[in-house]
């Protein structure tokens, strides 16, 4: 299950640093908010590091969190 996981939300999150002007057009559609295209790449790498961290099972709290919320 952690493997199934870690695959979607790793596509996901390299999708944001690859694509970041769909993030961008995500942010602007459903919280009204203006992002730049260095501000999606980040948010793309801090979501593949919780990822990655899952993957390993450190730090669960944090990771588990990270991944679930």
């Amino acid at each position: 299950m952690r493997l199934s996981l870690v695959l979607f939300f790793l596509i996901w999150s390299v999708g944001k640093m690859m694509v970041p002007e769909l993030t961008q057009k995500v942010f602007a559609t459903f919280y009204a908010a203006e992002i730049s295209p260095a501000v999606s790449i980040a948010i793309g790498a801090l979501q593949t590091i919780i990822v990655l961290v899952f993957l390993t099972g450190q730090f669960k709290t944090l990771s588990y969190g990270g991944i679930l919320d």
